[in-house]
C-alpha cells in the first residue's frame, strides 16, 4: 500500500462507518416496522412512521392507538448520553383517570439496594416469593398492596420471567409503562411486549380505581 493511501486511510473510514450505520439502521428499522405492524394489525393499532434524522438516519416506528378504551403507544426512547446511553423499548398505556397515584415494580437486586439507599420505600404484598423477587413502591402503599391481587402477580412474574432484570413496570405521568432494554427489531421483543399488554390494562384499571376513591 502506498504512503499517499495511507494518508488518505481516516478520512475513508469515517464516511465508511457512517455508510455501515446507517445501513444497520435502516435494516433494523425496517424489521421493527414489519413486527409492529403485525401487532398493530392484531390490535387495532395505528402504525407511524416518523422521517428520518437529519434526513438520514431512519427514525424506529412507533404504534398507537385504544385498547380496552385506553390509549396504548409501542414506542421506543432514550437515556444517558455518550457511551452511557442506553435504548429502551416501551408500551405505554394511559388509564382514563389515575390523580397523583404512582407506583414502580421492578426486580429485587443492586439496582434495588441503590433505590433504597437513596431513600426509596419498598412495600410488601404478603406472598413471600412474590416480595422476595420484586421491589415495589407507590405513594398509596395500603391501596396498592390490597390491588395486587394472585393473578395480577403472577402476570407480573410471568412478565419477569421473560424479559430478565432489565424490565420495569411504572405507572408515572398519568400513563402505565413496561419498558425494557433494547428495541423492537426482534420477534422476540415484540411478542413479549403484546403479551404484557393485558397486564397493563390490568395496572391501568388500578389507577382508575384507586382515583375513583379519591374522588368519592
Amino acid at each position: 500500500m502506498s504512503e499517499s493511501l495511507l494518508v488518505f486511510l481516516p478520512f475513508l473510514a469515517f464516511p465508511l462507518m457512517v455508510g455501515l450505520a446507517i445501513a444497520w439502521g435502516v435494516k433494523s428499522s425496517r424489521r421493527a416496522e414489519v413486527l409492529l405492524a403485525e401487532v398493530a394489525r392484531r390490535q387495532g393499532l395505528t402504525l407511524h412512521m416518523p422521517p428520518p434524522v437529519w434526513g438520514i438516519f431512519p427514525s424506529p416506528p412507533t404504534a398507537t392507538g385504544s385498547v380496552r378504551g385506553k390509549r396504548v403507544k409501542l414506542h421506543t426512547y432514550s437515556t444517558g448520553s455518550g457511551k452511557s446511553r442506553t435504548h429502551w423499548a416501551a408500551l405505554d398505556v394511559t388509564p382514563g383517570r389515575c390523580g397523583d397515584f404512582t407506583f414502580r415494580i421492578g426486580g429485587q437486586g443492586f439496582g434495588s439496594r441503590l433505590r433504597e439507599i437513596f431513600g426509596a420505600r419498598e412495600i410488601k404484598v404478603g406472598n413471600q416469593s412474590f416480595d422476595a423477587a420484586f421491589f415495589l413502591e407507590t405513594n398509596r402503599p395500603d391501596f396498592f398492596r390490597a390491588a395486587l391481587l394472585p393473578e395480577i402477580q403472577e402476570r407480573i412474574t410471568a412478565a419477569w420471567r421473560q424479559a430478565g432484570r432489565q424490565a420495569n413496570i411504572e405507572l408515572r405521568d398519568g400513563r402505565v409503562r413496561y419498558a425494557e432494554v433494547g428495541h423492537f427489531s426482534k420477534a422476540d421483543v415484540v411478542a413479549k411486549f403484546e403479551a404484557v399488554l393485558p397486564l397493563l390494562g390490568d395496572l391501568a384499571d388500578v389507577a382508575e380505581v384507586e382515583a375513583g376513591i379519591r374522588a368519592s
